[in-house]
């Protein structure tokens, strides 16, 4: 039985309220928060930006099939997933040391992933994972047939030892 939670309700300004709290952000009931400065929402695209940390307990996607066509299978997952390269950086706004990807290097082997918000790239990490989730699901594959493989040399390795075993029995 999965747990209900209340709606939560984001309100954004340019002005802060006077009974805003010093850190851009305070609940005014239990599914109220408002936000200002570093935190917007462009109506015409549909985008949500947060300059610095959004952090939840959970974010879902819609992934309803009801809402998707021309549906397919992911093709050379692995080829792409081997191709870029995790990256450790420092971030020019704060210093902070993090790791992911560089949208510029991405962009050539998984495009769709790669986006413009106006002024810089975007990736879409989440959309990483089909392509992980084929990648371990076409390795696991391959080592099942290796597995196999090696159990077949192995039964004939056996099989050439004991003829050899019986060949030199009769030398004796």
């Amino acid at each position: 039985m999965s747990t209900t939670y209340p709606p939560v309700y984001l309100f954004f300004t340019t002005e802060a309220p006077t009974n805003l709290s010093a850190d851009n952000y305070n609940i005014f009931s239990d599914s109220v928060v408002f936000a200002t400065s570093d935190v917007s929402f462009d109506k015409n695209t549909g985008v949500f930006s947060v300059d610095g940390q959004l952090i939840a307990n959970q974010i879902r996607n819609r992934s309803d099939e009801r809402l998707k066509h021309d549906i397919s299978p992911i093709e050379n997952a692995l080829e792409a997933i081997l191709q870029l390269q995790g990256k450790q950086y420092k971030l020019n706004s704060t210093g902070e040391t993090q790791f992911g990807f560089i949208a510029q290097d991405v962009q050539p082997i998984i495009p769709s992933i790669v986006q413009s918000d106006n002024e810089y790239l975007t990736i879409s990490y989440i959309e990483l994972i089909p392509f992980l989730v084929e990648s371990v699901k076409q390795l696991h594959s391959e080592n099942n047939a290796l597995k196999r493989h090696v159990a077949e040399m192995d039964a004939t390795l056996s099989n050439i030892n004991q003829q050899l075993a019986a060949l030199m029995r009769k030398f004796e």
